[in-house]
């Protein structure tokens, strides 16, 4: 067995020149979005698939020149490998899929799979490191050439029907017709059908393989596409659950600053009531004790006035008991004298008698 490196077609880049990027679609796959997307970021990119494209004999200078390359997964893997250009592989198909799938199962350098178009996109940003790889080409052509040289003396002892069959130099030997002739032709038609059946019998059993890689591959491949649609269910889920409690929390917020608002606004009032309450009081205090005080002095005032009056009272009832004092005393000192007077008067007049 003779290992070949990747195969690719060289030629020479016409006056286009180099690019950033160079998007190369299969007959299968569609890249243009991912172009679209490309260009926008601002790099330079050339679309293979687009109308704007003319073929050309080689992709491989193109890709040689270019950054990356972003391809399905066919022959243009091969030119990235001898053009020595990182590739990102976007697989469209089962065949695609299966050299993906080797790709990553032996982690080739310079090459990375990417499934969806964002992870392309992500890829081309963070490209792998630059594949090493030699041309095959010439290693085919020398085991052509080599496997012509070895058949060839074969060939020109052979006759025209082919290997076993008797031609002119078989002829031209003495034994030619011979049992040894017979048997020697007898021999090459077996050893021809038991290589034809051996060729077939190795034929379908590639077949089979690779009808089994495909069908594995294929298997892999949905359950990929179930892994991701599971992981991307449980995303949707996740992030549904993260909205759902964010709006809760947000819901709880809101309500605790409105109780918190609440809360001040009846602080506030309580404030306002006990300094309304406390101006009340003042007033009420202030109020009282100025009445108590009017009405202490009023009272003062009418107790002085009623102790003035009393003793006016007093003062004139004294001076009428005086003057009423001294008026009986003058008229008994009178009726005293009256009656002084009269006994006198009685005195003279009996001795006047006898």
């Amino acid at each position: 067995m003779t290992r070949v490196p990747p195969v690719a077609l060289d030629g020479d880049a016409d006056e286009r020149g180099s690019h950033d990027v160079v998007v190369v679609p299969s007959h299968y796959s569609e890249l243009d979005r991912i172009a679209d997307v490309l260009e926008r970021q601002g790099l330079d990119v050339v679309d293979v698939g687009s109308d704007e494209w003319d073929a050309v004999p080689s992709l491989l200078p193109y890709i040689r020149q270019a950054d990356v390359v972003v391809c399905s997964g066919y022959s243009t893997v091969m030119d990235a490998a001898v053009a020595g250009t990182p590739c990102v592989v976007h697989p469209a198909t089962d065949e695609q899929a299966a050299v993906g799938d080797w790709i990553e199962r032996f982690d080739v350098d310079g090459f990375t799979v990417a499934e969806e178009p964002l992870d392309v996109v992500e890829a081309v940003a963070s490209p792998p490191d630059a594949p090493a790889f030699e041309n095959g080409a010439a290693v085919i052509a020398d085991a052509v050439l080599d496997d012509l040289a070895e058949r060839a003396p074969d060939e020109a002892t052979a006759g025209p029907g082919g290997p076993g069959e008797p031609g002119e130099s078989d002829a031209a030997r003495p034994d030619a017709g011979n049992d040894g002739g017979a048997t020697s032709a007898a021999t090459g038609r077996i050893a021809a059908t038991a290589c034809g059946a051996a060729d077939r019998a190795v034929a379908a059993t590639a077949a089979v393989g690779t009808a089994l890689r495909a069908s594995v591959l294929r298997g892999r491949r949905y359950a990929a596409a179930a892994g991701r649609t599971i992981a991307s269910g449980a995303t949707a889920l996740a992030r549904r659950i993260a909205a759902a409690c964010r709006r809760v929390l947000a819901a709880a917020g809101s309500a605790a600053a409105a109780v918190a608002g609440r809360i001040r606004a009846t602080g506030a009032g309580c404030r306002r009531y006990a300094a309304a309450t406390a101006a009340v009081s003042a007033a009420v205090v202030a109020f009282t004790r100025g009445t108590v005080r009017a009405r202490a002095r009023r009272t003062r005032r009418g107790l002085a006035g009623g102790a003035s009056a009393v003793a006016s009272a007093v003062g004139r009832c004294a001076g009428g008991v005086a003057t009423a004092a001294r008026a009986g005393a003058d008229g008994a000192t009178s009726l005293a004298d009256r009656a002084a007077s009269l006994g006198a008067g009685l005195k003279r007049a009996v001795p006047s008698s006898e």
